[in-house]
This record gives structure tokens, sequence and C-alpha cells, in this order.
């Protein structure tokens, strides 16, 4: 006859609670506002809003090379878009060739693909000729850095998958680094009803378990103290009886 302990039952009880309790939401998660800002999950803000030219024909970073050899030249403005003879669509960045020849130019990314991710990488998307490119941001918090000495290193194509790659070292990287216009901590009716949500759900998760340990507590110790009956609790109440009246 199979018997289920006590204790097993409590260590099942203790790692049922474990799953089920709530988890930690990930921080470093931050969450597309627009096309210049995220937030993470602490309210703070990535606002690149003041870096590059809003409006224009030139970027707020000019072409330049990325390898020695210097046949390709690329361009980068920020979150904004702009549009020039090589890119005249409208993009944040642009690739050229060094002696001008190739025109149009190959649009890297435009202002309303802009991903954040982690807040730490900012990454672009463009198509053309069914080619599809993307441009990555390494984002480098420096609070001696502001906007307007912004730093940006061009590294190009580094492994030929049509990724083309930058390291941008500003203040405005940094959470609140770059804060004002009153709209970068604005009140999010969606991200209230979610964070309702989920916090609903972790109580009554709680909750659930909570009572469910309660009964099993309460059983064991009717079981237990009042009955006086074997600290090990039989798997098969039904088969028990049966074998006690003879049945087997």
């Amino acid at each position: 006859m199979m018997y289920v302990s006590t204790k097993t039952i409590l260590w099942l009880a203790i790692l049922t609670l474990v799953i089920t309790w709530p988890q930690r939401v990930d921080s470093e998660v931050c969450k597309k506002r627009n096309d210049c800002k995220c937030k993470f999950e602490n309210g703070t803000i990535i606002n690149l809003k003041t870096i590059g030219n809003k409006e224009g024909r030139v970027p707020g970073f000019p072409y330049t090379t990325a390898d020695e050899w210097g046949v390709w030249e690329f361009s980068f403005n920020g979150c904004h878009n702009y549009a020039d003879q090589y890119c005249p669509s409208g993009v944040v960045a642009c690739q050229r060739s060094t002696d001008h020849t190739v025109t149009p130019g190959f649009p890297l990314g435009t202002a309303d693909t802009a991903d954040f991710t982690d807040g730490t990488l900012l990454r672009f998307g463009a198509m053309k000729d069914g080619q599809q490119r993307y441009t990555e941001v390494r984002l480098i918090c420096d609070p001696k850095i502001g906007p307007g000495a912004s730093q940006l290193k061009t590294l190009g194509e580094i492994n030929y998958d049509w990724i083309y790659h930058y390291e941008l070292t500003s203040k405005c990287c940094c959470p609140d680094g770059c804060v004002g216009g009153g709209d970068d901590h604005p009140d999010d009716p969606e991200d209230d009803e979610i964070l309702s949500f989920v916090i609903l759900c972790s109580i009554l998760s709680v909750a659930v378990v909570v009572a469910f340990l309660a009964l099993l507590v309460g059983w064991v110790i009717f079981k237990k103290y009042y009955r006086k009956e074997k600290e090990d609790i039989p798997y098969n109440t039904f088969s028990t009886i049966q074998v006690n009246k003879g049945y087997f």
C-alpha cells in the first residue's frame, strides 16, 4: 500500500507557493512612448528628442566613413527623419558612397520603426529594392556630455548582415538624463489598467495558495492530533478500507 508522508505534502505545498508567487517585472525593459522616448518600469525616461535635427535636409551627425577603406559613408540624425539627395524619402540614417557616385543612397532606418529594447540599444529599419536594412545604435550613458555635445561613433556593417552599427554617447542616453517639456512623465491610462490587472491577478493567486495551505495544514493537524492516526497519510483510503475489511 502506498503512503504519502505529511512532510512530502508540506514540501509540495511550499513548492506550489513558490511557483505561483508573483514574479518581479524586469525593470530593464524600456517601453516605447514615441519615436524618441521610452519608459522604464520604475518611471524613468530615456529621451533623445534633443539629439539631431528635428527638421531639415542636414543630419545631426554628418556622413563619415566607418572603415579604413572608406568606400561608404554613413549619417545619423537621432530619432528624427531628414531628407537629402541621397535619401530623399526621409530617414534617420543613410548610407552613400564616398565618391558620391551612387545616387540615391541606401536608407538604413526611419523614425517610426524605433525600438528601444532594453534602453541600451536603439534599433531602426528601412526597406529598399526588396532588401531590409537595420540600424542599431548602442546608447552609452555619460552624464557629463550634454545633448549639443553628444558623440557618435560610426561602426558600419560589421558582419555583412545588413545591420549597421553606431555608438551614441550622451547624457540623454541616461535614465532621466534629458527631461523637460512637461511630457516626460505623462499619465498613461493603458499602463494603469495593465498594472491594476497584474496586481489583481497576483492578489487572487496568493489568496488561493494561502487558502489551500491553510486547509492542508488544518487537515494534517486534524488527522494527526485529534484522530490519533499515523503521521503517514494513506494514498488510497478506499483501497485501505477494502484491505482492512478483508475484501483483498
